[in-house]
């Protein structure tokens, strides 16, 4: 099913009981405070976990303009397209390699940087289900105070925003993990 960030918007509006908007370049003001704030409420959520959804590889380039402090060899200029929310590892995921993050830098002392990462989602359509209705209740914390008045609809959001994050947490982790009918036990052993 396609999305949009006005559904996602619209998901959120209804979560504080507001009405929903047909565009976020619309006069109301529920799409002037959808606009301002729901860029800034989706890079939240996908820099708080390792979503599948926005998992990326790319390999760096060194950096020419920035020089490395003398504890690290090398400076890697982070990836802008697409851009860059947060280095989840260098190297492949067993590796054990030193690095650090400043600014939009990578410093390590190895001499090739490849990095997995979480990239920013521009398309509303690359998200899980469940990453957008996490951003929607992020989205909707930030609506609740200037669009209800409410700190206690703002705490409520704030509590549903953690419960559909720890959801999405452990069904994201889920995937990749390798399940086997030969690693579990049969009825009749368990019953032994």
């Amino acid at each position: 099913m396609a999305t949009s960030w006005v559904k996602i918007c619209n998901t959120a509006l209804s979560l504080i009981g507001k009405d929903i908007i047909t565009d976020l370049t619309e006069s109301s003001e529920g799409a002037r405070y959808c606009n301002l704030f729901y860029e800034m409420a989706r890079d939240e959520v996908l820099r708080a976990h390792a979503w599948g959804c926005a998992k990326h590889r790319m390999m760096l380039a060194l950096s020419a303009d920035y020089t490395p402090p003398s504890d690290y060899a090398y400076a890697y200029a982070l990836p802008s397209n697409p851009y860059c929310l947060r280095v989840l590892h260098l190297g492949d995921a067993t590796d054990d390699l030193d690095y650090r993050v400043e600014g939009r830098y990578l410093l390590t002392n190895a001499s090739e940087a490849v990095i997995t990462y979480i990239k920013r989602v521009t398309d509303p359509n690359e998200l899980d289900v469940l990453c957008a209705g996490a951003i929607a209740a992020r989205l909707a914390v930030d609506l609740a105070l200037p669009l209800t008045g409410s700190r206690t609809m703002a705490e409520s959001m704030w509590a549903l925003y953690e419960k559909k994050l720890s959801e999405a947490r452990m069904i994201d982790n889920r995937e990749g993990i390798r399940s086997t009918v030969s690693n579990e036990l049969s009825w009749d052993e368990v019953r032994q």
